[in-house]
């Protein structure tokens, strides 16, 4: 073997070792994305889960609102009848002691 034929084989090993070094890079670096896809899913997943949560706090929270307005509307209904009695009767010992 000549001396060119030797560098001609050595480039050539070298060459190989070079394109496999490469090909190992790329794999790498798509196991990488799908890893990196992979977490952006389960991040979506997890906001997801937060944000229906979040939702029915909000909606539990407007019902409680709700039934508390309408408790405040039942008392003053009572309260306003109250008071409506209590006028008639003022009324009443007016009306007696004014005779």
């Amino acid at each position: 073997m000549t001396e060119f034929e030797s560098l001609t084989a050595t480039y050539q090993q070298a060459n190989l070792v070079f394109q496999e070094s490469v090909l190992a890079y790329q794999q790498a670096t798509i196991a990488f994305q799908d890893a990196s896809l992979w977490a952006m899913y389960a991040q979506s997943g997890v906001a997801l889960v937060v944000g229906l949560i979040q939702c029915g706090l909000i909606a539990w929270g407007l019902r409680l609102m709700r039934q508390s307005a309408r408790h405040r509307d039942q008392q003053h209904e009572e309260n306003m009848t109250a008071l409506k009695a209590l006028i008639t009767g003022m009324e009443m010992v007016i009306a007696r002691t004014a005779k």
